[in-house]
């Protein structure tokens, strides 16, 4: 099923089980032999006139013959350099919105086959070669993460692809952010404080502030199309990070998400392989942790 078989070499295989010579097939069916040179080599298609003489000759339907060259035609035609491209375009896109992501300046790239490769490789930090036009997807079909909210059916892979490639995104801004030592002590008092800071007009930039004294990175990610989140939160090697948003630009889904994760983070996160990401708008069913965190 891997080899590309045309009309020409059945042709020939037919000739030679008879002991035919390409000018007695000529004669046969009154083609002329530069023709059935043609055939032969797959130089010259099969049209319906041709799949009637064929099939007279070998004793075959002439749909076999119209079949033959067809799936043959479709088959080289999908080999070409232009067609396997579009099949590596259509790919990347599957799992990341090349254009969005473009947008926000989170990747550049043009319109070829190779640029687009490119930067879907130095996105995920993977080796990449300008003659290699395949693309590694292991990150996506291998993850484990479970996610803290409902998936629709009719988008769940774009949910959870594109929310695996704004996870990576979080991944790569938090690593460039500078830290300190993350003392959870301090983010256990900051919490309990939360309410005095929601009362202050200035409360978010303070309090933001005071976050970053306790060693927790944090850092707004506009999220993708499809991914309807609010926050998340993880580690960075010995910092927890918390990610938010801003899909709704209100103070109160600021505070609450900015809770939630913090609890996350003084209930949930035991090390480096720990992750919540969260749409607290539709969370998921029956989830204890999801429970305590908005408790």
């Amino acid at each position: 099923p891997f080899i590309t078989i045309g009309p020409g070499q059945i042709i020939k295989r037919n000739l030679k089980a008879l002991n035919w010579t390409q000018n007695d097939l000529a004669e046969i069916i009154s083609m002329r032999p530069e023709t059935i040179s043609q055939l032969i080599q797959n130089k010259q298609g099969i049209t319906p006139d041709t799949a009637i003489r064929l099939g007279k000759a070998f004793n075959s339907s002439p749909e076999f013959w119209l079949n033959l060259a067809q799936a043959y035609q479709l088959r080289m035609k999908e080999e070409t350099e232009i067609n396997r491209g579009i099949a590596v375009k259509a790919e990347i896109r599957k799992y990341m919105p090349l254009q969005e992501m473009k947008k926000k300046g989170w990747i550049t790239f043009e319109g070829d086959v190779p640029s687009q490769v490119k930067a879907y490789c130095q996105f995920w930090n993977l080796p990449h070669h300008p003659d290699n036009i395949q693309i590694d997807v292991s990150m996506y079909e291998g993850s484990q993460l479970s996610f803290c909210a409902r998936q629709k059916n009719d988008d769940g892979h774009f949910t959870r692809y594109y929310t695996l490639a704004w996870l990576q995104k979080v991944r790569q801004s938090a690593a460039l952010l500078p830290s300190i030592r993350y003392s959870r002590p301090k983010l256990e008092k900051l919490y309990q404080r939360i309410p005095e800071y929601t009362r202050d007009p200035l409360g978010v930039k303070s309090f933001l502030a005071d976050l970053c004294r306790t060693g927790v990175k944090f850092l707004v990610v506009s999220h993708l199309s499809k991914t309807y989140l609010d926050g998340a939160c993880f580690m960075d090697g010995p910092n927890p990070v918390i990610a938010y948003t801003a899909r709704y630009d209100r103070l109160d889904n600021f505070w609450f998400t900015i809770a939630h994760e913090m609890a996350h983070v003084l209930l949930h996160l035991k090390d480096g392989n720990d992750c919540f990401i969260d749409n607290l708008e539709n969370p998921a069913d029956e989830d204890q942790r999801e429970s305590e965190a908005n408790e």
